[in-house]
């Protein structure tokens, strides 16, 4: 639910304030090519303008002025299985108790809320019962549970709440002395419990102290998730020092600009109100007027707040981060609560925040300030270059043995900055690549008498250039930092692991399997001898082993490495952190490629959610994880759902990745293959040629990725029924492959299955078989006998023996191929109606006709039932089946299927 939710409500929020034709032409820009995406938005305006013309005209509560009345105390009274025992707080919607279950089910306290107000309609009752089931389902560690509801026999309302022992956050922080670190560390459990319920398609609208509070061990809890969502008038009254009418949902002080003129709220409101709450929690006062101002006033002084108030004490990354939460106009605004928090983490952890502006004196600054004690080169190397970040992590076992060392590399770094100085350039503006190349030659100069420093300089920029996809310039950097500390500090210390592991990483992108795999193994003995079994490096690099295994289809082993480097990355620190989610990709592919699609969703869905929380919606980590998400739909034959999730992937992959990057190269050749798999070949060939443009100008040698990018080339010509063009596609991917993975790799044996399906097509079919039985050899040997993937050689056999007349030999091979797609994928893969035809086809030439006829019409039923009726899988089987009525003379039955579609 939540992989959509920041798009939806941007556009939502800007659309519902339009009506007519310009509403109609504010969405074709905004969904333009997303029709799926128009269709929700075009629900959630239409849900709203129903509910908003119903409740104007039937209010779901009928609220009464409680202060007016006097407002009864409910002390005694049941609510089975409950019975209030203690009246613990009063604000403008009702009264919350302290209540004890009387069942003797168990014993169990509760806090239970009566709204002031009583239901005035039995289908609100019903309204009233859903949106509490609703509310109910929220589970998150910072939310306080909503656990059961219903209303009083005199028709007030009431909820169940978890009872939270623990005080208003602002409290606690002042009873516990918290420092600012603190406090801000604090604060991102409140975010993170926000964030999730707009995960959810809920609002709070009414974040403030007394709703947030926090228990003797530290943990955040949120109160009333929901209620004002839960109730949704658009009048309600609360405690205020006047007596005003036409007031919404929201405490004074505690709402946006929007909220206060009626405006529609979104997720952007409560990125306001988290800002107020978080100026309170740093400084003990309103953002706005002194306390005991009356309404009117604080919501004048709101409308009138455009970012941090005049002479606020806040300063740096925290006052620019307060004032970005509080801007006027939600635009200026963060997106969501997630870019907010994050940007509070990189203030915590002293890395450059999105709030201020990435002048290259602040990142430079905030550098030097990360690395007092050493630095982590790689990481400064990045900020220098531009925006791109490298975290190295040095042993901080070893940080007082180098400070000598710091020095030095500060002293070159500060340097090197200098020469991108426009002061000292005339003016010139100097490119990222320019800096690192003046870095690589003054580190070959100036460190000449310092082999460890400049092995440091290299291995760090050589990580900088590996991170942009600059992979020949890595190479050739990182070669000589391994060189020199293979010689100076010995092959078996930490420093020479690390730079292993870092030049193993550069061969992986290239897809040079058998460079990566010695380099990696020697890397892991080293730190698995020389660190705790839980350190970050170890966890690493059983994730790169294991990454590598996978693609060598060593899958058990591939698996050990990977579960082994989930449970290290868990046990280090937070357990949903990013390289945890990076885990959870590789297992993703293992499980996707072993045909274990669910498995591979939900491990995908699982990382999308631990990127998302830290990184934000437009992220490159999300797009190659949405990438990879989207070859599930693809697999299960659902081509167009996996196309929404690719554009989504490559629009965030060309905004910020550099032309000719790897993963924008993997983005076009995925979603190209998602447009493919939907019968649209010419738009698949334009960006299947795009990628290979680009593979070819960013990397002198031949790399898999264009291996791919060539072997996809050929099969959309194919399609077009290019051949002699397909041919030759096939063949250069074909040479690549063999270069790098030699002749007995699975991909080879892929190309060899493609040409010899051009050598059938063009009738040879000597040549096809030939190709077609050294195909199934490789891909067998490779994967092994009862792999489904080597259903599709086999059945490629199978065709061209039955065009060259030897029909009974060739329904044997089709029913093998069969019986390894039922073993190997779930039952109801489309692989197998659709293989299920192809056998009922060549039953009926070998003259078996009722067996043909099952085959035929199952199949066909499978495949209609499934794919649109111009699908070429169904309009293939349709013809199959029409012409096997028409040859068995039964030509009404031919004309019902080819017309109509219909079966008997």
């Amino acid at each position: 639910m939540s992989s959509r939710w920041q798009t939806l409500d941007e556009i939502f929020g800007e659309a519902v304030r339009q009506t007519g034709e310009q509403r109609a032409a504010f969405l074709d820009r905004a969904c333009d090519g997303r029709p799926s995406l128009r269709a929700e938005v075009e629900r959630m305006l239409w849900a709203d303008e129903a509910a908003s013309a119903d409740f104007l005209e039937h209010p779901l509560i009928e609220w009464t002025d409680a202060a007016a009345e006097g407002e009864a105390d409910d002390v005694g009274l049941r609510l089975d299985p409950y019975r209030l025992v203690e009246r613990i707080g009063a604000g403008g919607m009702g009264t919350v108790y302290r209540a004890e279950r009387t069942d003797g089910a168990f014993e169990r306290e509760v806090a239970v809320k009566i709204v002031r107000g009583r239901i005035v309609r039995p289908e609100d009752l019903l309204r009233f019962r859903t949106e509490r089931q609703v509310l109910a389902s929220l589970d998150h560690p910072n939310v306080a549970r909503l656990l059961d509801g219903g209303t009083t026999e005199d028709g007030r309302p009431f909820l169940v709440m978890e009872l939270i022992d623990g005080l208003p956050i602002d409290r606690y922080c002042a009873t516990e002395g918290l420092g600012l670190h603190a406090r801000v560390e604090l604060f991102q459990q409140v975010c993170a419990a926000i964030e999730y319920a707009h995960q959810n398609f809920l609002i709070h609208r009414d974040v403030k102290p007394d709703n947030v509070l926090v228990t003797a061990d530290g943990t955040v809890k949120v109160l009333d998730f929901g209620i004002a969502k839960l109730l949704e008038p658009e009048s309600l009254p609360f405690a205020a020092p006047v007596t005003r009418t036409g007031v919404r949902p929201m405490t004074p002080g505690y709402a946006s600009p929007e909220q206060i003129r009626g405006e529609p709220v979104t997720t952007r409101s409560e990125v306001f109100v988290l800002g107020v709450l978080l100026y309170e929690l740093l400084t003990g006062h309103s953002p706005f007027v002194a306390k005991g101002a009356l309404t009117h006033e604080i919501e004048a002084a709101i409308c009138a707040t455009d970012g941090l108030p005049a002479g606020a004490a806040l300063r740096g990354d925290l006052g620019a981060i307060v004032g970005k939460a509080l801007r006027a106009d939600p635009e200026q605004r963060y997106g969501s609560v997630l870019q907010l928090a994050d940007d509070l983490r990189r203030f915590v952890a002293d890395l450059p925040v999105s709030a201020r502006p990435e002048t290259f004196g602040y990142r430079a600054r905030k550098l030097i300030q990360r690395n007092r004690l050493g630095t982590a080169l790689a990481a400064a190397l990045v900020l220098a270059a531009g925006s791109f970040v490298v975290i190295q992590q040095y042993q901080s076992r070893r940080l007082a043995e180098e400070r000598d060392k710091a020095a030095q590399t500060l002293g070159f770094l500060v340097e090197t900055f200098k020469s991108s100085d426009p002061r000292t350039t005339d003016g010139k503006t100097v490119t990222a690549r320019q800096v690192l190349e003046t870095a690589a030659a003054r580190a070959d100069r100036d460190l000449a008498e310092q082999p460890e420093v400049r092995a440091s300089m290299l291995d760090a920029i050589g990580q900088v250039y590996t991170s942009l996809g600059l992979l020949d310039e890595a190479a050739a950097l990182l070669g000589r930092a391994l060189a020199l500390r293979r010689a100076l500090p010995g092959p078996d210390t930490l420093e020479t692991a690390a730079t292993e592991y870092h030049l193993a990483e550069l061969e992986l992108q290239a897809g040079d399997l058998d460079a990566a795999e010695p380099l990696l193994r020697h890397a892991l003995e080293v730190r698995q001898r020389r660190l705790p079994a839980d350190a970050a490096e170890v966890g690493e690099t059983l994730h790169a082993l294991g990454t590598l295994l996978a693609r060598r289809d060593a899958s058990d082993e591939a698996e050990v490495a990977l579960r082994q480097a989930l449970a290290v990355r868990r046990t280090d620190g937070d357990a949903e952190r990013l390289v945890v989610a990076e885990t959870l990709d590789e297992l993703g592919n293992l499980a996707l490629r072993r045909g274990n699609f669910e498995e591979a969703r939900m491990l995908y869905e699982d990382s999308l959610r631990i990127q998302r929380r830290w990184l934000g919606e437009h992220h490159v980590a999300v797009a190659q994880t949405l990438a990879a998400l989207a070859s599930v739909p693809i697999e299960e034959g659902q081509p167009d759902e996996a196309e929404i999730l690719l554009r989504d992937a490559v629009a965030i992959q060309r905004e910020k990745l550099p032309p000719g990057h790897p993963d924008l190269v993997d983005g076009l050749l995925n979603l190209g293959r998602a447009i493919h798999e939907q019968g649209r070949p010419a738009e698949a060939e334009v960006l299947y040629r795009e990628a290979i443009d680009l593979a070819e100008s960013h990397s002198s040698e031949p790399t898999l990725r264009l291996g791919d990018g060539y072997d996809a080339l050929g099969s959309v010509l194919t399609l077009q029924r290019k051949f002699a063009d397909a041919r030759e596609a096939f063949g250069t991917s074909l040479a690549i492959r063999e270069q790098l993975l030699g002749r007995r790799h699975f991909d080879v044996g892929q190309n060899l299955f493609h040409l010899a399906r051009l050598d059938l097509l063009d009738g040879d079919f000597a040549r096809a078989e030939a190709g077609y039985r050294e195909a199934y050899d490789i891909m067998r040997s490779f994967l092994g006998e009862d792999h489904p993937d080597v259903a599709h050689p086999l059945a490629g056999l199978a065709e061209t023996l039955q065009r060259s007349g030897r029909v009974e030999e060739a329904c044997e091979l089709f029913e093998e191929s069969l019986a390894l797609l039922r073993q190997g994928l779930p039952a109801d893969h489309w692989w197998i109606p659709l293989r299920e035809n192809r056998l009922g086809w060549c039953r009926h030439h070998n003259g078996e006709a009722a067996l043909a006829e099952e085959l035929l019409t199952r199949s066909y039923r499978a495949l209609a039932d499934r794919f649109d009726s111009d699908d070429k899988r169904v309009v293939d089987s349709r013809n199959r089946l029409a012409v096997f009525y028409r040859q068995s003379g039964r030509e009404k039955l031919a004309r019902a299927i080819q017309e109509a579609g219909d079966l008997p």
